[in-house]
């Protein structure tokens, strides 16, 4: 026991710890002001000595929070800055020379499509009209050489045919002759036949004779053309005007 009493003395000794501070209490007559109001009238009350009222210390008063009374800073704009004439007025230039140079650039590009659609038509016709007229120079020339050449050809045609011709008409005289000898002979009663004319002719027809041949009278002359006489019939070859149209054709191609 008095161990117990010993260990409480030295709590009983120390002072009380101060209050923990509280929040304001806006309800309490402290901050609400008293109204004011008339009692009704009474009978005067004895005169009393008054009564003394209890003080608090200062530092137990809880003021309540300052900050919700903190007067309040409104936001003011910022003043505008204050405008640069000259830079205004260079940034205004600087704008107008920058349309100026794209009109201008834009202007200069439609003038050189104009200006490019307008050369390329102009070579365009140039070429047309160098064609047309190179086209006619060239027809005229080949027209020129075909016409020289088919003349080349016509000649040197004629010239190689010529003896062709000559000998075939030779060669078919001398059957025409022939025939008409054998007809001749194939008479009941044949007269006499004689035929004269070049040695070459001559040989040649009595060649296609060979059997007949005892019954001629083969002669050789200068002249050109073959007669085959028989009593009253005669028989010549053209070989003249055969040779003659055949020169002539030579002679005009």
């Amino acid at each position: 026991m008095e161990g117990q009493i010993a260990r409480l003395l030295p709590e009983i000794g120390k002072a009380p710890p101060p209050a923990a501070p509280r929040a304001p209490d806006f309800d309490a007559d402290w901050f609400r002001p008293a109204q004011r109001t008339k009692p009704p009238a009474a009978a005067p009350a004895p005169a009393t000595a008054p009564e003394k009222m209890a003080t608090a210390p200062v530092s137990g008063i809880v003021a309540p929070g300052l900050a919700a009374f903190a007067p309040v800073t409104l936001a003011v704009a910022p003043a505008p800055p204050s405008e640069d004439r000259e830079a205004l007025i260079a940034a205004a230039e600087a704008r107008g020379r920058e349309a100026g140079r794209a009109e201008a650039l834009t202007q200069a590009e439609e003038r050189l499509a104009a200006e490019r659609d307008a050369f390329e038509e102009r070579l365009a016709q140039a070429r047309r009209d160098w064609a047309e007229g190179e086209g006619a120079a060239l027809a005229g020339q080949l027209t020129a050489a075909f016409a020289g050449l088919d003349a080349a050809l016509s000649e040197r045609v004629a010239r190689l045919l010529a003896p062709v011709l000559t000998e075939s008409l030779r060669r078919q005289a001398v059957e025409a002759l022939a025939a008409a000898v054998t007809r001749l002979l194939a008479e009941p009663q044949p007269a006499a036949i004689s035929v004269t004319g070049p040695e070459d002719l001559i040989a040649a027809l009595s060649a296609r004779l060979s059997g007949l041949s005892a019954a001629i009278a083969f002669t050789a002359s200068d002249a050109t053309e073959v007669t085959v006489s028989a009593g009253e019939t005669v028989i010549e070859t053209e070989l003249s005007a055969w040779r003659r149209l055949i020169a002539a054709a030579v002679a005009e191609a």
